[in-house]
């Protein structure tokens, strides 16, 4: 399948393609099955109805339960979707980003030792684990100023950005747009691509991609875990 006809559409599974962890159980001109070992998660997209069933005869919910599905038409295939997530992907498809560095504020990489600050502040995950495994990989950065971090960003294991919060005192201070311009610039610097994805009624986050240059795609793609006896995986 030819990801790269609609880059804005499909970054995400470009960026998981040379991942050494995914592994690719089907695919065709238009259809593609891919499994991330490290996140125990399906990825799936598909452009042609026709293949639809097919695509779905190689997904084994006993072997693995959570989705990251392309397409909205092959939700209604996978029953019981637990808490599904809808977002839409935000690519920055420039070649550089203006990223100053500011006087008041240093940007660190966050440790271990910040857990416990990360998961008082940060709500959209509830997989303590998960937050772990962020900060042990080395994949969330703070914004200090005067030894007081005031906010955080990082990348999901998936590849996209997010993990972003700016603390309340420290808000209305442009933080926010420094810490993701910050990370624009290292997936650039790294030659990876920088995307996000938003939720289509988190209006205060597409405000902040429209400033920064990241368009979206219209497209609906939908995260979410299979209910079931055994206990979900990514649990």
């Amino acid at each position: 399948m030819d990801l790269g006809k609609d880059i804005r559409k499909y970054c995400n599974l470009l960026h998981l393609q040379n991942d050494p962890m995914v592994i690719r159980l089907f695919e065709t001109e238009n259809s593609l099955l891919m499994y991330k070992k490290d996140m125990d998660c399906y990825f799936i997209a598909s452009e042609d109805e026709n293949e639809y069933d097919e695509l779905m005869s190689h997904i084994d919910l006993n072997f693995c339960k959570a989705f990251c599905i392309q397409e909205e038409g092959l939700c209604k295939y996978i029953q019981g979707m637990d808490d599904a997530f809808k977002c839409c992907n935000y690519f920055f498809d420039g070649e550089s980003i203006e990223f100053k560095q500011r006087d008041d504020i240093e940007i660190r990489l966050l440790d271990e030792s910040y857990f416990d600050f990360v998961i008082e502040n940060y709500h959209g995950y509830d997989d303590t684990r998960y937050i772990m495994s962020r900060l042990e990989s080395g994949n969330i950065w703070g914004a200090f100023k005067e030894e007081v971090c005031c906010g955080f960003i990082g990348f999901h294991d998936e590849g996209s950005m997010g993990i972003l919060v700016v603390l309340d005192e420290f808000k209305l201070q442009g933080i926010g747009t420094y810490l993701e311009s910050f990370l624009i610039s290292k997936c650039l610097e790294d030659h990876r691509y920088a995307f996000c994805q938003i939720a289509p009624y988190n209006d205060a986050s597409k405000h902040l991609q429209d400033k920064l240059g990241l368009k979206p795609h219209p497209n609906i793609i939908t995260w979410g875990n299979v209910e079931g006896e055994e206990d979900d995986l990514r649990n």
